[in-house]
């Protein structure tokens, strides 16, 4: 049978340690939130296809999704901060939501019904 010396033992659980340690560490490390919402019509149909636009309000930048085939979009891995969320979809007025505000970790809902 196969014999370590203490100090070898000592190495091995050190090392050990610390990749689980780091791998704790990086994972509690998430600096960022999401917002996603379901798009539907007066009667609770999805959309599917509505175009989403996010706009970060204090940088003014801006990303767009589009619905998928169960009218959700989702947004992700956004810094905390206030956006605003604009959804169109053809054959319905456009519907815009400001000031969301996503903080570290939080998904926010914004779900459209549409008119």
């Amino acid at each position: 049978m196969f014999k370590l010396r203490t100090s070898t033992w000592k190495v091995l659980l050190l090392a050990t340690v610390l990749v689980v340690g780091c791998g704790v560490m990086a994972r509690a490390q998430v600096e960022t939130g999401s917002i996603t919402g379901l798009v539907e019509d007066p009667t609770g149909a999805v959309i599917p296809g509505a175009a989403v636009t996010l706009t970060n309000q204090a940088t003014n930048v801006s990303s767009v999704f589009t619905t998928d085939t169960t009218g959700i979009f989702r947004f992700v891995n956004l810094i905390p901060g206030r956006y605003s969320v604009k959804v169109e979809a053809k054959g319905f007025k456009t519907l815009i939501y400001t000031d969301i505000e996503v903080s570290v970790g939080a998904v926010r809902r914004a779900d459209a019904r549409m008119e």
